[in-house]
């Protein structure tokens, strides 16, 4: 009976052992589940904060991309304003008295037909122009072509150079060098001749350049001639062809061609072809960088005109040379 009493009033030990193992149970989880939860605050915490950092630096590069966008517009609008001043201005023609061509022994003057002679007679002359378009500092546009020592003007000393108008005609590029569709006169041009070290540099507001509005042909005036320059236009002789010259007469064309070399002139030959109105149509080759060269005649050693440009056929292309009485009439 006693035994049975002491039964009833204590809970059995398996019991309490079960109890305060659920117990520790619920209390574990609950511990486990606020850590994960703090854990995921902070991660979402940290989430945001990068997100804000990514968007300003994201929004700092849009502003620096839009100020660059803004100055390099400003800066394409002076560009254009300047080429609109300069299309728009009247051409100015060099004048002045051009002296008859002073060389040391008319007696050497080779005869025709003798290609070599004639080469090493013309070569002097024959003046590789590099032209630029610097604005505030940076390049905005090069090209290049080929000349002729045209002749001496014994008032100042200047040296008159020949070329074509379209070698002054600039392409104009951006500040990353993709084109914009546009030409302009260039800011200076860039001039040497065989055998000399030094490039004589004309710029545009000390020279400004006489062009042509009929004819494709250019006058630069070199106002700072190297002295080599000078005592090569004065030692060396040359004369414009007088008549037309015939089908089928031999052609030579000097000049500084792109595939060519651009220390020394490259020698290309050929025949009249043809006319174009004031333009010869040869078989000579002609390549970029030629424009503003010489052409001369074989049959009579004179200067023929300026090799100009190439009309391309589907198999062949035959070139075209302005004849120097369209520039300078008899």
């Amino acid at each position: 009976m006693i035994r049975n009493q002491f039964k009833k009033g204590f809970i059995q030990i398996p019991i309490i052992i079960a109890i305060i193992a659920g117990v520790l149970a619920v209390g574990g989880g609950g511990y486990f589940g606020v850590n994960q939860y703090q854990k995921f605050q902070q991660e979402k915490v940290s989430a945001r904060l990068k997100a804000q950092e990514l968007s300003k630096i994201q929004h700092e590069k849009e502003v620096e991309a839009e100020e660059e966008r803004k100055k390099q517009d400003s800066e394409i609008a002076k560009l254009k304003g300047e080429v609109v001043a300069l299309k728009t201005r009247k051409p100015e023609i060099v004048k002045g008295t051009i002296a008859p061509h002073d060389y040391d022994n008319p007696s050497n003057t080779p005869s025709s037909g003798d290609t070599t002679s004639i080469i090493k007679q013309w070569r002097p002359r024959v003046a590789f122009i590099d032209c630029k378009i610097i604005f505030e500092g940076n390049n905005m546009g090069e090209q290049s072509g080929s000349g002729y020592l045209l002749g001496y003007d014994s008032q100042n000393g200047d040296i008159i150079i020949l070329t074509n108008n379209h070698v002054m005609d600039v392409p104009i590029h951006n500040l990353y060098g993709e084109p914009l569709g546009i030409t302009a006169r260039p800011t200076s041009c860039d001039i040497k001749i065989p055998g000399d070290t030094q490039f004589a540099t004309v710029y545009k507001e000390d020279s400004p350049f006489g062009v042509s509005d009929k004819e494709d042909w250019a006058l630069i005036t070199v106002k700072d001639p190297t002295p080599f320059m000078t005592k090569t236009i004065k030692n060396t002789s040359g004369d414009n062809c007088k008549s037309k010259s015939e089908l089928g007469e031999k052609v030579l064309i000097l000049g500084y061609p792109g595939i060519g070399d651009q220390n020394d002139v490259t020698a290309t030959d050929g025949i009249i072809s043809g006319y174009d109105g004031n333009y010869y149509i040869t078989s000579a080759k002609i390549e970029h960088g030629n424009s503003g060269g010489v052409a001369i005649s074989l049959k009579n050693n004179c200067y023929l005109g300026i090799p100009t440009f190439v009309v391309t056929g589907s198999l062949e292309s035959l070139a075209r040379i302005l004849n120097v009485n369209a520039v300078f009439p008899n």
